[in-house]
């Protein structure tokens, strides 16, 4: 999503007629797409904007992307400006009020990015068509934001909640970059699989859904019923999530937007992610099978493989759901590549719970994952939980899952022997 947000950025710029530059040092600018999902990437912003602060050049430093309330509060002391991705307009106004472009030059600018661009920028941040480096890989962005508040993201607080494109929207500008000469169409949100072809208004990321006890039982839409949890007070198990179970039920638009896609005229492939297990559907994957454009790849996080901690996540499906959607997926695509997302370390994980994740990704024999320990996020639910996994437990954990998952070939041990190492042996 970053990439796909730098290709817009970067059309809009050189539509305002900026060029871009390798060197930082001859940078009139410098805009950095932030990631608050995890405090690596924040951690090295930090490290990068020590090393920009040091050019004697004056660069004008900026910054986007997924930041937190508490993130911005800080940056806001260190860059320029800090905007949000979705509204260009800030960006504008500041490069003006800083005499960094002619106010003029918006009025008569003929670059055809801002021609999609700058009459709707208002509207839309995926009005301004993107100008990509790659052009063999198109990472074709259907929506934004997410309605799901696992425990642990930021994503619904500085994404907002999931709006998606026209699909007609999305043929044209999947359309456009293959005359441009993509091979992959990467489909990208951060839920593909609920997206919805109906343009909806964005609510606001602090119009966040209400836990079951705190509110009416009657809402207005069917999705927003089925969140589990958004407050510290009490986590439902699984089987206490009220609306429907976990059937994918809302995958019909995407695998329609899939079908039409898949019918365009050419040589190429398309790729789709992230999934959210609850919404992968039995008429998704019998589409992901039959469909000769789409790759046999499902990205399908799991993040744990304890019940108990997949509540505490809200999730919002059992491990027994995982599993039996996996074997499903399997048999019906028989030559998948099946990837996923695991967090170790999350409060309060034991050690026998973090096993159970153990023994499921041997069940469901990930071709790779990628792993994370588990770092507390401001604003979440999951900050109100005790961090109590020692640092040094969460790395062992990830190196087991690491070892086992992206290291079959090279790894000719158990696992379970590299499990029962001490953390001095690492």
């Amino acid at each position: 999503m970053n990439v796909s947000d730098s290709e817009r950025l970067r059309a809009l710029l050189k539509g305002l007629g900026f060029k871009e530059t390798k060197n930082e040092k001859q940078a009139d600018i410098i805009i950095a797409i932030a990631c608050s999902v995890r405090q690596k990437p924040i951690d090295r912003l930090w490290g990068k904007l020590k090393i920009w602060k040091l050019m004697s050049n004056n660069s004008c430093l900026i910054l986007t992307g997924c930041i937190t309330d508490q993130d911005k509060k800080e940056f806001k002391k260190k860059f320029d400006l800090v905007f949000d991705i979705q509204n260009p307009n800030e960006l504008i106004s500041f490069l003006q009020k800083e005499e960094l472009i002619n106010s003029n030059f918006l009025s008569y600018s003929s670059s055809p990015s801002m021609k999609l661009g700058i009459n709707s920028i208002g509207k839309s941040f995926f009005a301004l068509d993107p100008e990509r480096k790659d052009n063999k890989r198109a990472y074709i962005a259907i929506g934004n934001g997410c309605d799901n508040f696992c425990t642990y993201c930021v994503v619904p607080y500085t994404r907002g909640r999931e709006i998606y494109r026209p699909k007609k929207e999305i043929i044209a500008e999947v359309k456009q970059a293959l005359k441009n000469g993509a091979q992959i169409i990467t489909l990208i949100a951060q839920n593909v699989n609920s997206y919805k072809s109906k343009v909806q208004n964005q609510k606001s990321k602090n119009d966040a859904p209400r836990h079951p006890e705190e509110g009416d039982e009657k809402e207005g839409d069917e999705r927003i019923s089925n969140i589990s949890v958004v407050s510290s007070s009490v986590i439902p198990a699984p089987q206490q999530v009220r609306g429907k179970t976990p059937a994918g039920i809302h995958s019909f638009d995407f695998v329609k937007l899939l079908e039409e896609i898949d019918a365009i005229s050419g040589d190429f492939k398309i790729e789709f992610l992230t999934s959210h297990p609850k919404d992968m559907s039995d008429y998704l994957i019998k589409s992901v099978a039959k469909l000769d454009k789409v790759n046999k790849w499902i990205h399908l996080p799991v993040q744990a493989g304890s019940d108990e901690i997949l509540a505490k996540m809200n999730r919002k499906y059992t491990r027994e759901h995982y599993l039996n959607l996996v074997k499903k997926i399997r048999k019906i695509i028989p030559n998948v590549v099946l990837t996923t997302d695991i967090i170790v370390g999350f409060p309060t994980e034991s050690k026998e719970q973090f096993a159970q994740t153990v023994d499921l990704a041997k069940k469901c024999q990930f071709d790779q994952a990628f792993i994370a320990m588990y770092s507390p996020r401001p604003g979440t639910v999951a900050t109100k939980m005790k961090d109590d996994v020692l640092s040094g437990e969460k790395k062992r954990r990830f190196r087991i899952l690491d070892q086992l998952i992206n290291h079959k070939k090279a790894n000719k041990q158990n696992p379970w022997t590299v499990a029962n190492k001490s953390d001095n042996e690492y």
